[in-house]
């Protein structure tokens, strides 16, 4: 109901992997947007547009990227006019639960960047914006919820006010330590 869904072509998907995705954001859509505010709707559909494509091809990093929102889209004129968020094809095959969180959080980036740039003309904090994404796991997504808090107890380092950290062996120090803040949030507000 709130999704078209695309594959880049000529690569193979498991079918199965999609529906999960699929089913992950159809099962917290209206929840999300209760929480978090509306989406634009620049191309006039009323749906999210996920694209499946090669993300990490030409990566040499060890560490892969899941997936991601480009606010550019957002903006007419600038990029693909629409709201798509964009997902690693070969991730999609291999872990379809990672995929499914990442859906999530980079869908809050999309709902924020219209609420708060979009309508308001303000840019949030990246912390505090990538912090509100990592609140998706906390709410919908207790498995990388508990994965975030394995992750941040072996890092033995933590922020809870900038994204700019020094470079770890770990690429992502970052989400971790902002799962758990948001998870405790959570807990101490007890919602």
């Amino acid at each position: 109901d709130n999704l078209q869904v695309y594959v880049e072509k000529g690569y193979n998907y498991n079918r199965a992997n999609v529906n999960q995705v699929v089913q992950k954001f159809e099962d917290n859509y209206r929840q999300m947007i209760n929480i978090y505010g509306a989406h634009t709707d620049m191309d006039k559909n009323g749906r999210i547009k996920l694209f499946f494509v090669k993300i990490n091809e030409n990566s040499n990093s060890d560490v892969l990227a899941t997936g991601y929102f480009y606010p550019n889209d957002l903006i007419y004129g600038s990029a693909n006019n629409g709201e798509i968020l964009y997902m690693d094809i070969n991730l999609l095959n291999s872990y379809p639960q990672d995929i499914a969180a990442t859906v999530l959080h980079e869908f809050q980036h999309l709902i924020n960047f219209n609420v708060n740039y979009i309508k308001k003309g303000k840019r949030m904090s990246l912390w505090l914006d990538e912090s509100l994404a990592e609140s998706t796991t906390v709410l919908f997504d207790s498995e990388t919820a508990r994965a975030r808090i394995q992750e941040f107890n072996q890092i033995n380092y933590y922020c809870f006010y900038t994204w700019n950290l020094p470079t770890y062996s770990y690429g992502f120090v970052n989400y971790p330590s902002a799962s758990v803040f948001m998870n405790w949030l959570y807990i101490k507000n007890g919602r």
